[in-house]
């Protein structure tokens, strides 16, 4: 396990065989934010806010598997939405 922490968030990621989970936990105040991340050759930028969606943009290398929480795998190659 993995864990950005700011001042009044964390971003946790957990790597597995099949890819990285994230858990956002971002303050009802907050607008966005993005946190950069390089995962097996691959720089990943996961864009959060705390009303709405997930967005992680594949900014180089292989495309890479990430699911929200519990939810399903969406492979990564350009930009997803969680």
């Amino acid at each position: 396990m993995l864990v950005y922490t700011g001042k009044e968030c964390n971003t946790v990621l957990f790597p597995t065989d099949e890819g990285l989970r994230v858990d956002p936990q971002i303050p009802p105040n907050w607008n966005t934010v993005v946190v950069p991340f390089t995962w097996q050759k691959s720089e990943l930028r996961f864009h959060a806010d705390a009303s709405g969606p997930l967005r992680v943009v594949l900014v180089a290398g292989h495309p890479v598997q990430v699911a929200r929480g519990d939810g399903p795998w969406q492979l990564v190659r350009g930009e997803v939405t969680l």
